[in-house]
């Protein structure tokens, strides 16, 4: 670690948990930020267990490891602080876990606000009961009536020693609580991070079990404690705020509401403007950056990448067979996501890159994830910014050129919608010129962008989707034991589930015994599950709903895949379809017809033909050895040209290429 990042003490009592503190230590030597102690206080423990876990935690130079006699929990977390060394104090319980970007993003809140005391974050409950708590942001008045941070927060030892450390005569519980009432009072402000990075254990009779039976008994010692904080000005005060925020919360769900309404409104979808929101940033050089640095990576090509989310989704699917293809022996893989969202796939993602940071569930302010951003790029010398389908991405491109003239910036854009107000195609064209790369991922789209948008033609590269043909044994799949017509993507209006109802419908009365999958989420899961009963099909069409191993049911079970889209980009779900040896039957639009030579490798059907759709299927029903040399040439045209392999070995290609053009040059970072 580079000398300026400042020490963190992860301090962790341990009574009798020796059959978790080895999970809770794992979890802390995880964590992106390496400038780390931890210091392990074993309170009087008594069962042989963690007695003997602890004698084996003693030869890990990395630990430090006290033994005293049982004087409860403040005292254990007190005597761990005395003997730190550490700028910075995480109390950590022996049974409770943190993700690996906690201290990071807290050390980085720190470094930059010298009145923010303490940092927490939301907390995942985890164990006997899975629940998110979402602590409040902080306010000294609220904290006066209940407690919302979590005991294990980051903050600065200066704060421990001014304020006198944690109550030990509080071994009850609530010591937590009192120690950040104390460090308010002192004049110290708290900061959350709208993250869950603390995660609670819950397993039988806890602590804060007992707690709560003495609460009213340990809340009159606190306001005893406090007097001068309990006054009525403050009690007024604080039922002042809580009508506010009653009235604040009716007045917010009535606008979500006005919005809703809005979104619904047919004549909202005509808007085709693409509307660019200003990005003002003013940049803050005044603290210690150097807490982002990734100790031992300096070594390998650092490339970020900037991503809305982790949900499911294409193109998420196309990032993480790339991440799980790349050559890790080189490059190092740092991705951030900019929007706030539930991440599915967080899990996933989290297997195949370096660092994973969600920049808007860090911080609400846009300015900060701008900075984060830049601070990052400069103390970790990266060398590539790829960014795909994040309009902030996009609007943080220029501040990002200017301020590291020879970081290389690329895109990728995986369809045109044109009749979308937020279509890519058209909100990147405004950023162009801060790319030094621009990936497409079909020769049609190659030409739009140079044609159409006036697009350099020397900075597109096409570069087609491609899916992992390792841990699947497509060329062993069995053709003839596969028996059901498939349909699998999202149940959204693009991808037109309910006409695959229909064509189901109509192929259901020529033939009655043929089955049917329908897999996927979406809005319109509802109205496809509606009609499927409505037309007395619940024996023919298995309505699966969202599934995680689509590519093995593909398989297993697709004979005919079926894909009436209204629109595609390159669909990923296609070339499975076809490396799966199903049959594809598709609409005739831009990304199928890419894909697809009809009567080929598969069919494209004129959008919303019906009847089209049905004499090719009984087609390929009726004649096994024509269907045989369709999935035959689709399974060749995979191998050939869509595989993640080739896809992220391109990529490489762009990067290697693009940092080349560097050699000679005098780089330099953090200019800005």
């Amino acid at each position: 670690m580079k000398k300026e990042s400042p020490l963190v003490s992860v301090v962790i009592p341990c009574f009798n948990y020796g059959n978790y503190i080895k999970e809770t230590i794992d979890s802390v030597l995880s964590s992106y930020y390496n400038n780390i102690e931890i210091i392990v206080v074993n309170d009087g423990s008594t069962d042989q267990e963690t007695f003997e876990v602890l004698q084996q935690l003693e030869l890990n130079t990395k630990l430090k490891i006290i033994h005293q006699d049982n004087k409860g929990l403040p005292a254990a977390r007190n005597t761990g602080i005395r003997e730190s060394l550490g700028e910075y104090i995480l109390p950590l319980d022996a049974d409770d876990l943190i993700q690996p970007s906690f201290i990071t993003k807290g050390v980085w809140l720190l470094e930059k606000e010298s009145t923010i005391g303490f940092v927490y974050s939301l907390v995942q409950l985890f164990g006997e009961i899975n629940e998110l708590w979402i602590t409040e942001p902080f306010d000294p008045d609220i904290l006066l009536h209940h407690n919302y941070i979590p005991a294990t927060a980051l903050y600065r030892k200066t704060m421990w020693e001014q304020v006198g450390g944690y109550d030990e005569s509080m071994t009850m519980g609530y010591e937590d609580w009192e120690f950040w009432i104390r460090s308010f009072s002192f004049g110290w402000k708290g900061r959350r991070i709208n993250e869950a990075l603390f995660l609670y254990r819950k397993h039988g009779v806890s602590m804060l079990s007992d707690s709560r039976l003495r609460h009213n008994e340990i809340v009159s010692y606190i306001k005893e404690k406090h007097t001068n904080l309990y006054t009525f000005k403050w009690q007024f005060k604080l039922c002042n705020k809580y009508v506010l925020r009653k009235s604040y919360k009716i007045i917010f769900r009535a606008l979500q509401f006005f919005k809703s309404f809005l979104r619904k409104n047919k004549y909202l979808k005509k808007l085709k403007k693409v509307n660019i929101k200003p990005l003002n940033i003013t940049t803050n050089k005044s603290y210690n950056k150097k807490v982002l640095y990734i100790s031992g990576n300096q070594d390998k090509i650092q490339v970020v990448y900037i991503l809305p989310w982790l949900k499911v989704g294409g193109v998420e699917k196309v990032f993480l067979d790339l991440f799980k293809n790349i050559d890790r022996s080189r490059f190092s893989i740092t991705l951030m996501t900019s929007i706030k969202d539930v991440n599915e796939w967080e899990d996933k993602f989290k297997e195949v890159v370096d660092q994973i940071f969600h920049l808007a569930a860090f911080t609400n302010d846009e300015n900060e994830m701008v900075q984060f951003l830049l601070d990052y790029v400069s103390v970790n010398e990266v060398q590539c910014i790829h960014i795909s389908n994040t309009q902030f991405g996009y609007r943080v491109s220029k501040i990002l050129r200017s301020s590291f003239p020879n970081v290389k910036l690329l895109d990728t854009l995986h369809m045109e919608e044109p009749y979308e107000p937020w279509d890519y195609f058209r909100f990147s064209q405004s950023f162009s010129i801060n790319f030094h790369k621009r990936v497409v991922i079909t020769q049609f789209l190659s030409e739009r962008l140079v044609g159409f948008y006036k697009e350099s033609a020397d900075k597109v590269v096409v570069i087609e989707n491609g899916i992992s043909m390792q841990n699947a044994n497509f060329s062993a799949s069995d053709t003839n034991e596969k028996k059901y017509i498939v349909f699998a993507g999202r149940l959204v209006k693009q991808k037109q589930p309910l006409l695959f109802i229909d064509i189901a419908h109509k192929l259901l009365e020529m033939k009655p015994e043929t089955r049917f999958l329908l897999i996927g989420d979406g809005p319109l899961y509802k109205k496809a599950k509606e009609k499927i009963v409505r037309l007395g099909l619940t024996n023919s069409i298995t309505l699966m709903g969202y599934q995680e191993k689509v590519k093995q049911l593909l398989l297993e079970k697709a004979s005919i895949f079926i894909a009436p889209s209204l629109m595609e980009g390159l669909p990923i779900v296609g070339i499975e379809a076809m490396a799966s040896k199903a049959a594809v039957v598709a609409s005739d639009v831009r990304g199928w017809s890419d894909l697809i030579s009809t009567g080929i490798n598969g069919f494209l059907v004129a959008q919303d033909d019906i009847h089209a759709y049905v004499e090719i299927i009984t087609k390929l029903m009726n004649d096994d050895e024509f269907k045989q040399k369709i999935v035959s040439n689709a399974f060749q045209t995979v191998m050939e040209k869509y595989t993640a392999e080739s896809m992220s070995r391109k990529y490489q290609d762009v990067y290697d290429k693009l940092i080349q053009s560097n050699k000679g040059e005098d780089c330099y970072y953090g200019s800005y």
